[in-house]
């Protein structure tokens, strides 16, 4: 689940950054500028994932608090339970592990994809003679295809090898490739694809990441070439196969290429265009830390729901001695309720003696609202926290929870059912 709420995340970053830079920030000739927004673009996603499947508290500073304290709590433990509800026949995370396994699943095979290519790669580079030209290595491959480039090699065709006039400038092309180390952005975006394929918002920007690359590329080649010579030989270069995770002399947007080549060079005012993110950028981080993948989850259970049972709510209020007050009473026959072993009075004791955390967890932990999912045997199926907790805390608890013996499930038409109850917890240390 983590890895998803992810890449939900990162992605809206992604989709809004890319924007600005989809309707006018690309129209310009500033080439390495435009190659940093993408770059700056795909890393902002990042982070902006990771900070938000933080738990609240993971990032703050009481580590040596955490290793002095050795007071744990004892059987006087105060702390309320209020507004139980349970949904019947609720299925829950039928349809999530379904999703989920199909996202993890088809993530393998991009990856094992990705990885043949990269070995394909790096077969043909150890399988064929090579020889060096200023500095640079050149495969030759028996295969027919155009002039491509890997991180620090350039293959070339020996079916289609161009002439010595036309090969200065075509490894001067590639060369620029290789020393801007314009492959590791291309295996970038196909990382990030291999975990965000279900929205590939990245096959965008490798897009528009090799055409950049092309246009920068090019530019360094026509320093010491005519324009309309080297039109020439890129439409000479075409034909042949490609390979996706390589730069490829003439595969990429001719006529986008042809283009920029022409292009009047933008002013450097223009550069002040880029401020115009700011807002898209504001727009990411307020819509990614709305995402709410508990509730996603819960309207998935609902969805499920086969039958319809009536919601029991009762409040009680457990004394650190383990007594047991009913404070609102229940809205529905009991026969609805999952019913702890021994009755809510053992509830409170069982979580009282086993719960087990140290003082500074203790200061940083007031409320806690947990959703306990149940199979029709009673047995906790599934531990859901709809508030932030740290870690300690939540790993706390789920020892508890884990720990503790099965519930007495409800019945309907006298067959046991699957149940939800939602404990708010308040302690009072």
């Amino acid at each position: 689940m983590v890895i998803f709420t992810f890449a939900i995340i990162a992605i809206i970053t992604w989709s809004l950054l890319l924007i600005p830079y989809v309707l006018w920030l690309r129209r310009s000739t500033f080439f390495f500028l435009q190659r940093g927004y993408l770059l700056g673009s795909l890393v902002i996603g990042l982070l902006n994932g990771v900070i938000n499947i933080l738990p609240q508290g993971k990032l703050n500073f009481g580590l040596v608090e955490m290793i002095k304290g050795d007071n744990f709590i004892s059987d006087n433990l105060n702390f309320i339970i209020s507004g139980i509800t349970i949904g019947h026949g609720a299925v829950p995370e039928t349809v999530w592990t379904t999703i989920l396994a199909v996202y993890y699943i088809v993530s393998c095979i991009l990856l094992a994809i990705l990885a043949y290519k990269v070995l394909t790669l790096y077969m043909m580079a150890r399988g064929n003679s090579s020889t060096y030209l200023n500095g640079m290595r050149i495969v030759e491959s028996p295969q027919r295809h155009t002039p491509f480039s890997f991180f620090h090699l350039i293959f070339l065709s020996k079916e289609n090898r161009p002439d010595a006039e036309s090969l200065v400038p075509i490894v001067r092309h590639e060369s620029t490739h290789t020393k801007q180390w314009h492959s590791m952005d291309i295996i970038l975006t196909e990382i990030l694809f291999v975990f965000t394929w279900f929205f590939p918002v990245v096959f965008l920007f490798k897009k528009y990441l090799t055409l950049i690359h092309e246009y920068l590329a090019d530019a360094e080649v026509l320093k010491t070439m005519d324009t309309r010579i080297y039109g020439e030989l890129l439409l000479s270069q075409q034909m042949g196969a490609s390979v996706s995770v390589a730069h490829h002399f003439a595969k990429s947007e001719l006529k986008s290429r042809f283009r920029k080549m022409v292009q009047t060079p933008t002013s450097g005012r223009h550069r002040l265009t880029y401020l115009s993110v700011l807002p898209f950028l504001l727009l990411s981080f307020i819509w990614a830390e709305r995402i709410d993948l508990n509730a996603i989850t819960a309207k998935v259970n609902n969805f499920n729901q086969q039958d319809d049972n009536p919601a029991i709510s009762r409040e009680i209020y457990i004394t650190p001695e383990g007594q047991m007050r009913v404070v609102k009473k229940a809205t529905g026959p009991d026969k609805y309720i999952p019913q702890y072993p021994g009755g809510q009075e053992a509830l409170g004791k069982f979580i009282a003696s086993n719960l087990k955390v140290d003082g500074y967890v203790k200061t940083k932990t007031k409320d806690v609202r947990v959703r306990l999912n149940f199979d029709s045997n009673g047995k906790i199926e599934l531990i859901t926290y709809l508030v932030p907790v740290l870690p300690e805390m939540e790993l706390a608890l789920n020892k508890v929870f884990n720990t503790m013996p099965a519930w007495i499930a409800p019945e309907i038409g006298g067959k046991p059912v699957r149940s939800e109850v939602v404990l708010p917890l308040q302690f009072n240390w």
